[in-house]
């Protein structure tokens, strides 16, 4: 994966990366209500000469989402206030989770970055004194965003900062990555060595590195030599096994600013976002990078199909997609090996029992073969409406055993949605446990165990509201979340005159609307698994007269004539 720092709105990320970086930067108060900081964070516009358009979260937002690519919001809220408290900055740090969720992203598609060169004297400082300052304004945006993305810490350049007690006291929090900026830190020549140094210190922490800003800063960015480094730094950082690698992108020429930092070919939207447009600039930083794929690529109908920047596209890849989309993965129909692709492939290999690698050769391609809609996990096709009905009492015995304690007894709900919406209450739980479901401090996968099921009463996720059409994420109850995200999967997913209809089974819920292609696979495998739960309860009906016994018997137990 390879994030690319885009400092213009109308950059934008080419299939040569998988992510985009946007920088939060927006003016805060101390004491600013929580609907006035929301409404800021999502809308507010940017704020410094770096930008030469308007550009806000939900404009990112909007472009990363369209592209399938890792978004990363870097909380630079402290630019307009270094003074910001740890406390505003730890809320402004839940906003964007909060919003993130709301445009439909989650923790294995998105992560925060907390300060952006936090080791400056106007912020908070060199060494030991600046990272104690430093790790209140992570150990506050812990406390906000609660493990729901993982958080960014450093971000910051020539190491002044000691991160070595940031992270020293920064165990408690959860997926921490430490971004590094290889752009100014190389120094010019390059000093190449502070890659290593990082990645080293990376290993030591025991937790993954991202580059979080790369590129020549003391090359034209126009000129062969910065087009090379910037190459050079993406090979390396790859050799290295960086988590992410970033190219930092500048267009401030119209600015009237000086040029020292001069802009880097990319492709720009038109002014509508309506069009992509090359550029001559653009062209030859591709062919510089070219250069460092020295694989000689065999013919597509002999070639592995893997990961690879830039990506491998042609029929064979079409053909791969088709296949994934027979058997239920929402795969794009681009021609182009994308990271969606890659990872619907590393589950389709988990699922078939061979060798979960990504890449698509004879092994992978024999199997996917061997399968189609029918034998593969056709729950995800099935009919959405086919109820096996299961009573009350067996919904409580799976919520008793296989949920968090503050389910007990709320099969009633899931049987209430059911009859109220014809949304089979089993289904409701198997999506239900795969959207919320996470493992207590004992190890056991419980549903409702996530920070949003636990904290909002959100046991379904967000895989029904990526393109923003459910506005409510928050409940006050259990019992309101599950009856009205049951109607509103009805009223959005399974009407056929509603445009987002697709048809009445999982793939036509998830299409279009998941974060990963392989999200209905997923849903059919928690759906599978809760039929085998349900069908094995012990907890049936007692009939009251003989003449309702037999069919009871019959659906249960095998007759012996």
């Amino acid at each position: 994966m390879i994030p690319i720092q885009d400092h213009t709105p109308n950059g934008v990320a080419s299939m040569y990366f998988g992510g985009v970086i946007y920088r939060c930067a927006v003016i805060l108060q101390e004491g600013m209500n929580n609907e006035a900081l929301q409404n800021e964070i999502l809308n507010g516009y940017r704020r410094d000469w770096y930008y030469t358009n308007p550009i806000n979260l939900k404009i990112m937002a909007a472009q990363a989402k369209q592209f399938g690519m890792y978004f990363i919001v870097n909380n630079c809220t402290h630019w307009f206030d270094p003074d910001i408290s740890p406390d505003l900055f730890g809320r402004a740090s839940g906003a964007i989770a909060d919003h993130l969720i709301q445009l439909g992203y989650n923790k294995d598609a998105a992560a925060i970055a907390l300060f952006n060169e936090p080791g400056k004297p106007q912020y908070c400082g060199h060494g030991v004194e600046g990272a104690k300052k430093y790790v209140l304004y992570c150990q506050a945006s812990h406390k906000y965003v609660q493990g729901g993305f993982p958080l960014i810490l450093v971000n910051d350049e020539y190491h002044n900062i000691d991160e070595k007690y940031i992270f020293d006291n920064t165990k408690n929090i959860p997926d921490r990555i430490f971004g590094v900026h290889h752009l100014s830190s190389l120094g010019n020549p390059p000093n190449w060595q502070n890659i290593v140094y990082a990645k080293t210190q990376a290993n030591e922490w025991k937790v993954p590195i991202i580059c979080t800003e790369g590129g020549p800063w003391f090359n034209d960015y126009q000129s062969p030599e910065g087009h090379a480094i910037n190459a050079e730094l993406l090979k390396r950082s790859d050799e290295l096994d960086y988590d992410g690698r970033a190219i930092d992108f500048v267009d401030n020429n119209k600015t009237g600013k000086t040029s020292k930092y001069p802009k880097l070919g990319y492709r720009v939207w038109k002014d509508d976002y309506s069009e992509i447009i090359s550029s001559k600039n653009w062209d030859k930083f591709e062919n510089e990078l070219k250069k460092y794929n020295k694989e000689e690529q065999p013919m597509p109908e002999e070639r592995l199909i893997k990961k690879t920047r830039p990506p491998m596209a042609g029929p064979d890849v079409k053909t791969l997609e088709d296949k994934l989309r027979e058997i239920g993965f929402d795969t794009a129909e681009d021609s182009t090996y994308t990271d969606n692709d890659y990872r619907g492939v590393k589950v389709f290999q988990e699922i078939a029992g061979i060798v979960i690698d990504g890449v698509v050769g004879p092994q992978t391609l024999g199997k996917l073969n061997e399968y189609n809609a029918g034998n593969f996990m056709p729950e995800v096709f099935q009919n959405i409406y086919s109820s096996r009905q299961y009573s009350i009492e067996l919904l409580d015995y799976f919520l008793e055993n296989y949920a968090i304690a503050s389910l007990k007894n709320h099969g009633q709900y899931f049987n209430q949605a059911e009859v109220e919406t014809g949304i089979p209450a089993e289904w409701l739980l198997g999506k239900a446990w795969q959207e919320s479901g996470e493992r207590n401090a004992s190890g056991k996968f419980l549903l409702g165990n996530s920070y949003y099921g636990r904290v909002w009463k959100n046991l379904f996720g967000y895989g029904i509201t990526d393109s923003g059409p459910m506005p409510e994420y928050k409940f006050e109850t259990y019992r309101e979340g599950i009856l009205i995200v049951a109607r509103e999967i009805k009223n959005l997913f399974l009407d056929p005159d509603n445009w987002r209809y697709h048809g009445d089974n999982i793939f036509g819920i998830e299409v279009k609307y998941s974060t990963a292609c392989y999200n209905a696979i997923r849903k059919a495998q928690y759906y599978r698994q809760i039929l085998q739960i349900l069908d094995a309860g012990i907890l049936h009906p007692m009939p009251k007269f003989i003449e309702q016994l037999l069919p009871v018997l019959d659906k249960y137990y095998k007759r012996i004539d």
